[in-house]
């Protein structure tokens, strides 16, 4: 299994976990706190962020990011994409990318649907609030 793999596989054993603004618990996830647990059980060392507000964009995610992953690049799987919900003035949402054959699937955590971490296909709707991937296993 790649680290990649390994990453994707974390996340998905979370699938179901409620969502909880700062959340870093195996019962309690946000965005953010699925995709540190999961770089982490894949092996990846991150820095964590805290005491964040419910728009981390305020306080530098996209900066982050590219300081843990560097520069956003092209779709690939297990990349953490940074997205911006309609409506929003700035990106505040992230997700991790797998790709299965010829569909693009998205494993986040967030508030809406049912409030917990959630796996589904990248379809128009979800593919126009992904403005950037990056990816944590190019360093």
């Amino acid at each position: 299994m790649t680290d990649r793999d390994a990453f994707i596989a974390a996340a998905r054993s979370m699938l179901g976990v409620t969502w909880r603004h700062q959340g870093r618990q195996p019962w309690a996830v946000d965005c953010l706190g699925l995709v540190v647990l999961a770089l982490r059980a894949a092996g990846r060392e991150v820095q964590d962020r805290e005491g964040y507000p419910r728009d981390p964009q305020r306080e530098g995610i996209r900066e982050e990011l590219v300081r843990q992953c560097g520069e956003p690049g092209e779709w690939v799987h297990g990349g953490v994409a940074l997205m911006q919900w309609p409506g929003a003035e700035l990106p505040s949402h992230v997700g991790i990318l797998a790709n299965s054959g010829d569909e693009w699937r998205l494993i986040h955590s967030y508030s809406g649907g049912n409030g917990c971490a959630v796996e589904h296909r990248v379809d128009d709707h979800w593919r126009g609030m992904i403005l950037e991937v990056f990816d944590p296993w190019r360093r």
